[in-house]
């Protein structure tokens, strides 16, 4: 059978010593940056699916607005004239809780509805139809 011994007293000591203080700052800072790549990553995510749903959130609100001015002749006054037989609710902000800007001109017959998106590099436009 063969035993394995340290070569002096010297070696053995320095196995029962431990990490030293500089590989455990080492292993520390390490840590700090993946943790800190991490909280920007899932930061980045919950904004761009956000802003995701405040895109669906108008596209769905265009299709609302579109179905009531094929049943009325014209666009709405108000979102709340949509509820309830062309939307469920008023959709709101995912992040505030607010409701997304409505405004009509009877004069021209046009409508806008805006939402502010967080990534302000998105240019996303949601165009009404001629």
């Amino acid at each position: 059978m063969l035993k394995l011994q340290p070569a002096n007293k010297s070696n053995k000591n320095f196995l029962k010593q431990g990490f030293t203080f500089i590989e455990i700052l080492v292993v520390t800072v390490l840590i700090g940056v993946l943790a800190a790549l991490i909280v920007v990553s899932y930061t980045y995510s919950l904004r761009n699916s956000r802003d995701a749903r405040r895109k669906a959130d108008l596209q769905n609100l265009q299709v609302a607005l579109e179905a009531y001015k094929q049943a009325y002749g014209t666009y709405p006054p108000a979102l709340s004239e949509l509820l309830p037989d062309y939307i469920n609710q008023q959709p709101l902000d995912p992040k505030t809780g607010a409701g997304y800007t409505y405004e009509y001109n009877s004069a021209t017959g046009t409508y806008t509805i805006e939402a502010a998106l967080e990534n302000n590099d998105d240019p996303y436009v949601v165009s009404q139809p001629l």
